[in-house]
């Protein structure tokens, strides 16, 4: 998913493959009351009989889904809420029936040091959908391992934030972070033999120094209890999305810095943590 060119004003596209990435196609996308489809942010699909998908685009209050591979897209809406405007950032479903997106408000203004977000959960495939979250900072991320377990990544005016919920999005607590002035744009947590491991992508940038030039990648095992930075390869520039495999598989992409328009993939192949079998202190 993405857009297209300034020429087509921004208008969103989505490609397809079915051969493994050797070939693209691009598929039909529905009008909107206000024109073309706009630029689409992220896209979640689930194996069904064939491929159930959803997309989210920032600059449109809904959210595109499909049952039969992409054959056929359709705007599902949700209940609008009140503020400046709402813009959905992130979509992850665990089931066909089960997901949830993210986003917020923008917003701005003296002594505003974050815009709202807000999280919706739908447990109808996207026929409806209900907040479960509704507050401060921004969301720019979500990844669940099943229905009950998520982590959301925002995003405040000086530095990133992540949520946690295990209980299907009744109460999202934050989590501990390493402290570090930047933003969190995306985030991709996957199961593996009672574990979990999530990866975080970002970078520098912040309202006070917006031309970001470096790399924030976290990382985490332990259920998402304790966070630290990953290593990247120089030079290494903002990170915009994030893909996991297992506990021991990642991905991340984003820019090489410089120059800032360079594309770049990281894959990680970082080996399972060490398994505590005993702890023998000496003191303290």
């Amino acid at each position: 998913v993405g857009q297209l060119g300034p020429s087509s004003n921004y208008d969103g596209v989505m490609l397809a493959t079915t051969d493994g990435g050797r070939s693209w196609a691009v598929q039909s996308l529905p009008s909107t009351p206000f024109g073309p489809y706009p630029w689409i942010r992220r896209i979640s699909c689930v194996k069904v009989t064939g491929y159930d998908c959803w997309a989210v685009a920032p600059d449109y209050e809904g959210v595109l889904a499909t049952t039969d591979g992409g054959t056929i897209w359709q705007i599902q809406g949700f209940s609008e809420r009140g503020g400046l405007g709402v813009f959905p950032e992130d979509i992850n479903f665990v089931t066909s029936s089960v997901g949830y997106f993210v986003g917020g408000d923008r917003c701005g203004g003296q002594g505003v040091t974050e815009c709202p977000g807000f999280i919706y959960k739908t447990t109808d495939g996207g026929a409806t959908w209900t907040e479960v979250f509704d507050g401060s900072p921004y969301m720019d991320g979500i990844s669940c391992t099943d229905i009950s377990h998520c982590w959301a990544a925002a995003s405040t005016f000086t530095t990133g934030v992540v949520l946690a919920s295990s209980d299907g999005g009744s109460t999202w607590p934050g989590k501990s972070l390493p402290s570090f002035s930047g933003e969190l744009n995306a985030i991709a947590c996957s199961p593996y033999q009672g574990d979990v491991r999530c990866w975080i992508a970002g970078d520098n940038g912040t309202a006070t120094n917006p031309n970001a030039t470096q790399a924030v990648l976290l990382t985490t095992t332990s259920s998402g209890s304790c966070w630290a930075p990953d290593n990247l390869p120089n030079p290494s520039g903002p990170l915009y999305g994030a893909a996991a495999s297992g506990l021991s598989s990642g991905w991340v992409v984003g820019t090489i810095t410089p120059p800032a328009t360079a594309g770049a993939w990281y894959p990680t192949t970082a080996g399972a943590p060490p398994v505590v079998t005993g702890v023998s202190p000496t003191g303290g």
